[in-house]
């Protein structure tokens, strides 16, 4: 009898902890946004946001300019506070004029240099859903 109580109060206990996990980590929210180029989409935008302490979270964009923070790679979204903002490109290749000179490297229309644009105000996350759209412009 007193094996049968121990044994009932041991399932107790852990049907009580069924849903523990242990700590929920840091307080994460969602963030995407647009990212655009004299007001066209920006692709394949690295957009990096660096809390005043912890770790960043960052995306790239696709090609509509879109793009979503990953904390980790199994976590979305960003530590909730103020981040400041990193927009990181590359450099797109460079592809030859013809096939006559092969030699000869020209810049295709619309080739664009690499930009780090650092932006002057840090912005804040908040909990729930954030949105943010930033331009690649000059300001």
């Amino acid at each position: 009898m007193i094996h049968k109580s121990i044994v009932s109060l041991g399932l107790l206990t852990l049907s009580a902890c069924a849903g523990c996990g242990g700590p929920a980590g840091p307080a994460l929210a969602p963030v995407s946004g647009i990212i655009t180029r004299q007001g066209q989409p920006a692709t394949g935008v690295i957009v990096s946001f660096y809390p005043l302490s912890g770790r960043p979270s960052h995306g790239k964009t696709d090609a509509t300019g879109h793009f979503e923070l990953k904390y980790t790679s199994q976590k979305m979204g960003a530590l909730v506070g103020t981040h400041r903002v990193r927009l990181t490109t590359a450099a797109e290749p460079e592809a030859e004029s013809s096939a006559d000179s092969p030699s000869t490297v020209s810049r295709p229309a619309g080739r664009r240099e690499p930009v780090e644009k650092n932006l002057s105000d840090p912005v804040q996350v908040f909990a729930g859903e954030n949105r943010f759209d930033f331009s690649l412009d000059s300001d």
